[in-house]
């Protein structure tokens, strides 16, 4: 079938892959934006600090008197000690509300990996994030409420409602991903996590900068959400022989190359826990991908707190630090996936090899350059250069840890991309509200403690995908 008014067909398994994309960048957008609006919501610490609960030798980074504020009667100064219209609570529960989300997200994932399974992932996916919107733009009038009890329950609901999206996510990709093209097409899906990240932080501080309401951003995100919906509910179909405007050159393409698939497909039994609990590889990805999580988890939820309250950077530059590093993440996810494939099909470098050696960039790289900004003390830019290294080294992992699954068992992928984010979503869980117990006072000394831990779980996953993982498709997933 032609697209209407003359439009040439293009490959749809493009289209697939640029609204795994937009899903991916808009999901994360929901939660990387969040951190950076809880800043404006709630009192900055050590502004004026007291004395008393302070040791000896205990850095505090002066506020710097941004005189380049416009329309702003206020300079930063002003702002930040003026906290007497912002939220008063804790660090320790700043945590429990920075980690609100995965409490709901823990529960949901593996049951809709089951309903993927029996009902499809397009209704489930769409179904997601209808109601991702109507919880978004309820979130104003939950704080207003509740204030910190109200945000909890609207972040836990958030978490609930969008535990089916990536294993709905998970399911298109094996009947619209060829596996010579799967590495390239993966990794440029996987980059919306990044391009998410990165757009969110922008806009966030862009927002709230100019409008000086930090409800204005939850506003700015359903309609996103609502649009978002929309393009997937008219753009996407689970099989190419169900899609009305694929082409019959790309749909009998596709047939080809995962008839295999839908034959093995036919023939399953049910998913082999047995074999799979008893499978290495498995829980080598399992526990890479959980100590991979916390580090993501430092950097998407932790990191604007750390530069709102221990380098007291003003939100306009905080939206761009937090940014940048994303950017060039994608940049570095994009050409992992480029040389993966040349690795893999040019130069027949074994598959198992180029995960590992893309694993270990994940941890080394970004373990080493968020240690070092700890050290970089209240030396903004270099604390900042750090932090960009660090965090531009993810883009490693778009074609390692993030798509071993499909080598493993693509015939499992839903029912076992939800164990595995499960896991990851209970280190999520777990990451804000330690790192808010560790850093009670908010102080550079704190934080350099949550900084050394993740960098010995960076080592951790390094250690163990080297000498248990593979990238070998198991003998299990033809079962």
């Amino acid at each position: 079938m032609k697209l209407p008014f003359g439009i040439v067909s293009i490959q749809q398994r493009y289209v697939v892959v640029a609204m795994m994309f937009f899903t991916l960048a808009v999901v994360f957008s929901l939660r990387v934006s969040f951190p950076i609006v809880l800043t404006q919501m709630v009192y900055v610490p050590n502004v004026n600090p007291d004395e008393s609960h302070l040791t000896n030798n205990v850095i505090i980074c002066p506020v710097q008197n941004d005189t380049e504020s416009v329309g702003k009667p206020e300079t930063v100064v002003s702002l930040l000690i003026n906290n007497t219209d912002r939220y008063q609570w804790s660090q320790k529960l700043q945590g429990v509300v920075l980690s609100s989300f995965y409490y709901g997200n823990i529960f949901s994932e593996i049951p809709a990996s089951i309903l993927v399974q029996r009902y499809g992932a397009k209704i489930l996916l769409l179904t997601s994030l209808a109601l991702s919107a109507l919880v978004t733009i309820l979130t104003p009038m939950a704080v207003e409420y509740g204030e910190a009890y109200g945000l909890i329950a609207t972040r836990v609901l958030l978490g609930f409602v969008q535990g089916p999206i990536f294993p709905c996510l998970a399911a298109f990709v094996v009947p619209w991903y060829p596996v010579e093209e799967r590495g390239r097409l993966c990794s440029f899906g996987y980059i919306g996590i990044s391009a998410g990240a990165a757009l969110a932080s922008f806009a966030s501080g862009l927002l709230l900068h100019n409008f000086g309401r930090w409800d204005i951003t939850f506003y700015f995100f359903t309609v996103i959400l609502v649009l978002l919906w929309i393009s997937f509910a008219f753009l996407c179909y689970e099989k190419p022989q169900d899609h009305p405007f694929i082409s019959d050159e790309e749909k009998e393409y596709l047939q080809q190359k995962i008839e295999h698939y839908e034959n093995e497909r036919r023939n399953l039994s049910s998913t082999p826990w047995i074999a799979i609990i008893k499978c290495s590889p498995v829980w080598a990805l399992i526990l890479s991908t959980a100590l991979y999580s916390w580090s993501f988890s430092i950097i998407n939820t932790d990191l604007p707190k750390y530069l709102n309250d221990v380098l007291h950077v003003s939100i306009d530059k905080n939206g761009i630090y937090s940014s940048v590093p994303k950017i060039l993440s994608i940049i570095v996810s994009t050409g992992s996936g480029i040389v993966s494939d040349l690795l893999l099909s040019k130069y027949h470098i074994d598959r198992t090899l180029v995960r590992k050696i893309f694993v270990v960039l994940t941890s080394i790289i970004p373990a080493t350059f968020l240690m070092s900004a700890s050290y970089a003390g209240c030396n903004e830019l270099l604390a900042v250069i750090f932090f960009t290294i660090s965090i531009s080294a993810h883009g490693f992992n778009s074609v390692g840890a993030a798509i071993n699954l499909y080598d493993l068992a693509p015939n499992y992928v839903a029912p076992l991309n939800a164990v595995i984010n499960s896991l990851a979503t209970f280190v999520g869980l777990l990451t804000p509200f330690i790192a808010g117990v560790l850093t009670p006072n908010a102080l550079l000394s704190e934080w350099r403690t949550v900084f050394w831990i993740t960098f010995s779980l960076h080592l951790m996953e390094s250690v163990i995908f080297t000498i248990f993982g593979s990238a070998v498709t198991q003998k299990w997933n033809s079962s």
